[in-house]
């Protein structure tokens, strides 16, 4: 029988009570969340086709897509379940939520937390992250079938995996940008260039040849998710189909966004940082002061932290190459978004925001190497604080 203090069992039936409210908060949310037309009705339609044993295919874009079928499944099964958009929603929610709790226990874990800890540490950061006034902005996207956050959960799965097992990380990162969002292909090139650099700059360094054909591996298992896709669509569906696809996917990739093509929206783009802020043409425009201020804070911390974390690395020699890689995308996103996107699209910019944020919690917990549950007390207190928090904020979740 399990020795479990009182205190310990406080922990967690507040920490199931959280998992209740946390649950609860999902599907107020997936009901009152507005139909995403385009992208929603896309996906889940592209999703249900697939897994009824059809082309990834919509009738708003054919096979072309922007988000992938790694990080739409879950809406085909709500759909399934319930016949409608509530049940897809609600389904994602339901997936993502899982996700992170497992990503963040075997993160905490790994990290030389105890279990409970690496229970009740991802449960407050994922209740922090959709209650206000803690929230991020537009973060109930995916329970939208919108694929930036579940694609940053692979993502986040191959960063886990790159130390102990660097080819299932590069396959996971093509995961999270060919059948995630694309915009993670970037990130992925960052961390990948960091491993390769970690490898040649290990204490018995290899020959050229060998990083040569580790770096080709690498980059072919990254490529491999995309080439599956296209073998399977060319086995079951046929040639027709598979050109289709190419037809369809490659040429919106290269392309654009066709409001960009059809002239909608500024071109060239507005220039000056504070022209492009407070011009309502631009969609930071309509977000509220506090959301411009997390989003601001978020990018300083992540650039800040994660760059103490190399000086401190410097100077005992050893650089983390891959957070070096990670940070040096991430500042061209920044500057991409800021200075040159055409709308300031908040989506568009979401995969570097949560790429930061994992930055943060890294850096902080690389920082501070405490078992959470050593004083169990000030945990307890702080699960009842978080519940009243979302309690209190239930009937205001969704805003700004």
């Amino acid at each position: 029988m399990l020795n479990i203090s009182l205190r310990q069992k406080t922990i967690l039936i507040l920490l199931a009570l959280l998992t209740i409210i946390s649950t609860w908060t999902l599907i107020w949310n997936a009901n009152v969340a507005e139909i995403f037309i385009t992208d929603e009705l896309s996906n889940v339609q592209s999703a249900v086709s697939f897994l009824s044993g059809k082309p990834y295919s919509s009738a708003r874009y054919g096979q072309a897509y922007s988000s992938g079928i790694a990080v739409t499944w879950p809406s085909a099964i709500g759909w399934w379940a319930g016949g409608n958009l509530f049940f897809s929603r609600v389904a994602n929610g339901i997936t993502v939520y899982l996700a992170i709790l497992i990503l963040g226990f075997h993160f905490f874990r790994k990290n030389g937390f105890s279990q409970i800890s690496a229970m009740v540490i991802p449960s407050i950061l994922w209740t922090l992250f959709i209650t206000w006034p803690f929230d991020i902005t537009g973060w109930q996207g995916f329970l939208q079938t919108l694929g930036e956050l579940p694609g940053a959960l692979w993502f986040g799965a191959g960063i886990l995996f790159l130390n102990r097992n660097p080819f299932l990380a590069a396959f996971l990162l093509g995961i999270s940008t060919w059948h995630g969002k694309l915009l993670y292909g970037s990130f992925a090139f960052g961390a990948l260039a960091g491993e390769s650099l970690s490898f040649l700059y290990q204490k018995n360094r290899p020959s050229m040849k060998v990083l040569l054909f580790r770096t080709t591996t690498l980059l072919s298992l990254f490529l491999l998710p995309m080439i599956l896709w296209i073998g399977f669509n060319e086995l079951v569906f046929g040639h027709s189909s598979t050109m289709d696809f190419f037809s369809k996917e490659f040429s919106w990739f290269f392309t654009g966004n066709r409001l960009l093509v059809a002239g909608q929206v500024p071109t060239p783009p507005l220039q000056g940082l504070w022209t492009r802020l407070s011009s309502p043409i631009m969609e930071w425009h309509t977000y509220g002061l506090l959301g411009k201020g997390k989003l601001i804070l978020i990018l300083l911390d992540a650039l800040i932290v994660p760059l103490h974390g190399i000086s401190k690395s410097l100077k005992a020699r050893k650089i983390n190459w891959v957070t070096a890689g990670l940070l040096m995308v991430l500042a061209a996103h920044i500057y991409w978004w800021f200075f040159l996107h055409p709308w300031m699209y908040l989506r568009h910019f979401e995969p570097a925001l949560y790429i930061a944020l994992g930055l943060i919690i890294y850096w902080v917990t690389a920082f501070n190497k405490f078992d959470f549950l050593k004083d169990e007390k000030p945990v307890i207190l702080l699960l009842f604080l978080v519940i009243t928090i979302q309690l209190v904020a239930i009937p205001r979740g969704g805003l700004y």
